[in-house]
């Protein structure tokens, strides 16, 4: 009777681990593509940081701190742990010079300005906004727009959606958007679609 028991939590086991195993293996492989369409690229250093930090987090701070000093994070007071993967993915945006931060209050000039920078790296055409667009008022409402406008040239404005109090933002293009919207779905990444 101890002999089956022993047989039966054995394979129970290994089951359980292949399951884990397996179901691993499967986010890894939904981060990976994820960066690949954010990035254009393999980047199997930050898929790295995103499967780590969901597991330990503090001790991938602590390891990595340098990512997180713009945010003024501290161990004892760290955010979700899908904050810490946005903020992961903003520094492999920020390094394709596809990446932008601006406070909710600021002037909308600065935002097309900043919008125009990321799209003159793109190789794309800057917007081009009257006075009366300029003028809309809140930045949130002025960043919609100009998503709309994105989308004429076959682009998506997309902001990471952490909570806080500007808006982090990337331009990506529009055949990517559905799958990255439901890889993000899926892993639990707040990304929405500005427009």
């Amino acid at each position: 009777m101890n002999y089956l028991y022993y047989m039966s939590a054995g394979l129970a086991s290994v089951l359980l681990y292949r399951l884990v195993t397996r179901s691993k293996d499967r986010v890894k492989g939904k981060y990976k593509r994820l960066v690949d369409l954010l990035l254009d690229g393999d980047r199997p250093d930050l898929v790295k940081g995103l499967i780590e930090v969901m597991d330990k987090p503090r001790a991938f701070f602590m390891r990595h701190s340098a990512l997180f000093e713009a945010y003024d994070l501290d161990a004892d007071h760290l955010p979700s742990v899908c904050d810490l993967q946005l903020l992961i993915l903003a520094h492999g945006l920020k390094e394709t010079h596809n990446f932008q931060m601006i406070d909710w209050c600021q002037a909308n000039e600065d935002s097309l300005h900043f919008l125009n920078q990321i799209l003159e790296g793109k190789g794309l055409s800057p917007l081009d906004l009257s006075e009366e667009d300029l003028g809309l008022g809140q930045a949130y409402d002025f960043l919609c727009l100009c998503g709309r406008q994105l989308q004429e040239q076959g682009q998506v404005l997309l902001e990471l959606g952490r909570g806080n109090d500007a808006y982090e933002f990337f331009i990506l293009d529009q055949d990517k958007k559905e799958e990255v919207m439901s890889l993000a779905k899926d892993l639990g990444l707040a990304l929405s679609v500005m427009d």
